[in-house]
């Protein structure tokens, strides 16, 4: 009677001998590189999801800063106005 070997001893020796290593490291290689190649789309997804935020901001305080600027500049104008105004009271009673 002949003794039974396991499936995975009878394909290995089936095949020239090195080609199931050589496979396996084929593979393992691909997996790697696959991850790698993962990792680094998702780098550039997260940055450039991070740069047009951080652009939004940006665009958000220029905005700000513009309409606080024109307040500013409202005020400014009010603010000479009654300071022309006041002149204009103190020389008429100088008079």
């Amino acid at each position: 009677m002949a003794k039974h070997r396991p499936l995975l001893v009878r394909q290995k020796d089936a095949c020239p001998r090195g080609y199931n290593e050589t496979f396996v490291m084929i593979d393992s290689v691909a997996a790697v590189l696959g991850l790698v190649s993962a990792g680094i789309f998702l780098a550039h997804a997260i940055e450039s999801y991070r740069a047009n935020a951080s652009v939004g901001a940006e665009a958000r305080f220029a905005s700000f800063k513009q309409g606080m600027f024109r307040r500013v500049q409202r005020m400014c104008a009010s603010v000479e106005k009654l300071v022309f105004a006041g002149m204009r009271v103190i020389q008429g009673r100088l008079k």
